[in-house]
C-alpha cells in the first residue's frame, strides 16, 4: 500500500545556527517534531576541504544543538536524532570495520568527503555522550539505484558518473575507424583497478527502508548501523557493462596508468584540442580508481537486521548493477537528458516494465 506523507518545506541553512530557521519556526517545531533525520551533506569527492568541513562538520554541530534544544524543551515530543554518515568513515581500514567502533585507519582516507564524515561521526558520538541527546547513527555504503528497477532518482554522481561517462565514450568511439577505435579503446576504456577489488554499494530502497525503520526502533538509540551489503567486485561491474551494452572496459596496472597512460592521454587530448575532456577523465580516474584498488575495507553488517528489522536477505548487487546500466541508458540517455517532464514520462514507463 502507499501512504500519503503530509509535510511542508522550510528554507534554511545547515551551516548556520538553528539551521538558519527563524526563532518562531524553531518554537513551532518544539511542539510537533518527534524525529530529526540529518541528511544534508556534500557528497562531492573533489570539493576543497574548507567547503566539505562547512557542509559536513559545521552543519552537524548546528543540527546536534538544535536537536538537543528540541529534546529538552518543556512538553517536547522529541524521540530521536538520526545522523547519516557513510560506511567509509572507516577509510581504508584493513581489518573488519565494526559497527560498534571507529578507528582512524593507519593507511588513509580516499578523499575529504570520507574525512569530514568521520569527523562528524566522532563529533556526534561525543555530543551524545556529553549531552544525553538520543542518537541513532546510520552509515550507508555507496548508494546507487533501486534494487529492482535501477532508478537512481536523478543521481549523476559516484557510480552513475562513471557509468554515464563510459557509456557516452563508447557511443562516440563507435563512429571512429577501426584502427583509431582500437587505439582510443586502449587510451580511454582502460581503468586503473584490480579485478577483485570489492566495492561496497547499497540500493537506495535499502537505505530509505532503514531510515524509516529508525522511526520505530527506539532500541537502536546509541548504536551505529551500517546500511550495506556484502559488496560487488570491480570485475562484476565491468562484466555488466560488457554484457549489457558492449562497453569493453579493461583494467590497467595503477602504476602504468599513472606514469605511462596518463602522460600519453594528455598529449593526445591536447593534440585534438580536448584538454578539458582530459581533465574530466583525470578526475574520474582519480576518484573511482581509489575505490577500485586492491585492499578495500570490509564493513560489518547485522545491526540493520537485529535493530531495525530489515530483511536478512540482502539485495543482489550484480542484478542491481545491470539494472543501473539499463536505466541510465534507456531513461536518462547516459545523463544527457535534462527535461524533467520527459524523464518523468520515461520513469513511469520504466516502472511498468520492471
Amino acid at each position: 500500500y502507499q501512504r500519503r506523507v503530509h509535510g511542508r518545506f522550510v528554507a534554511g541553512d545547515v551551516t548556520a545556527p538553528n539551521l538558519g530557521l527563524p526563532a518562531a519556526e524553531v518554537e513551532r517545531l518544539v511542539k510537533s517534531i518527534t524525529h530529526m533525520i540529518h541528511l544534508a551533506a556534500s557528497v562531492s569527492f573533489e570539493d576543497p576541504y574548507d567547503k566539505m568541513y562547512r557542509a559536513n562538520v559545521l552543519s552537524t554541530q548546528h543540527a546536534l544543538q538544535l536537536a538537543l534544544h528540541l529534546q529538552e524543551a518543556p512538553g517536547s515530543r522529541f524521540v530521536n536524532y538520526v545522523s547519516t554518515e557513510t560506511c567509509y568513515i572507516h577509510g581504508r581500514h584493513t581489518e573488519l570495520c565494526r559497527e560498534d567502533a571507529l578507528v582512524f585507519p593507519r593507511d588513509y582516507y580516499n578523499n575529504y568527503y570520507e574525512v569530514t564524515k568521520a569527523i562528524a561521526d566522532i563529533q556526534t558520538r561525543h555530543f551524545m555522550l556529553a549531552s544525553g541527546l538520543r542518537v541513532i547513527s546510520v552509515c550507508p555504503a555507496i548508494t546507487i539505484g533501486h534494487s529492482r528497477s535501477g532508478n537512481n532518482h536523478g543521481d549523476t554522481k559516484v557510480i552513475n558518473a562513471a557509468g554515464n561517462a563510459f557509456g557516452r565514450i563508447n557511443e562516440e568511439m563507435q563512429k571512429l575507424p577501426p584502427v583509431v577505435r582500437s587505439l582510443a579503446s586502449w587510451l580511454v576504456l582502460s581503468f586503473p583497478s584490480s579485478y577483485q577489488a570489492v566495492i561496497n554499494v547499497v540500493p537506495i530502497d535499502r537505505v530509505t527502508d532503514g531510515l524509516v525503520a529508525t522511526l520505530r526502533s527506539p532500541l537502536a538509540t546509541g548504536e551505529r548501523i551500517h546500511l550495506a551489503c556484502t559488496g560487488i567486485t570491480a570485475g562484476e561491474v565491468v562484466r555488466s557493462f560488457r554484457e549489457e551494452i558492449g562497453v569493453k572496459l579493461k583494467f590497467s596496472n595503477p602504476v602504468l596508468h599513472r606514469y605511462l597512460r596518463r602522460p600519453v592521454l594528455k598529449l593526445v587530448f591536447k593534440a585534438i584540442n580536448q584538454e578539458r575532456l582530459f581533465f574530466r577523465l583525470l578526475v574520474l580516474f582519480d576518484i573511482f580508481g581509489s575505490y577500485a584498488e586492491w585492499g578495500q575495507p570490509t564493513h560489518e553488517v547485522g545491526n540493520d537486521v537485529r535493530l531495525l528489522g530489515l530483511p536478512e536477505e540482502r539485495p543482489n548487487l550484480e542484478f542491481l548493477s545491470r539494472m543501473v546500466v539499463r536505466h541510465n541508458l534507456l531513461v536518462q540517455d547516459w545523463g544527457r537528458l535534462r527535461d524533467v517532464h520527459e524523464i518523468a514520462r520515461r520513469e513511469t514507463e520504466w516502472r511498468g516494465l520492471t
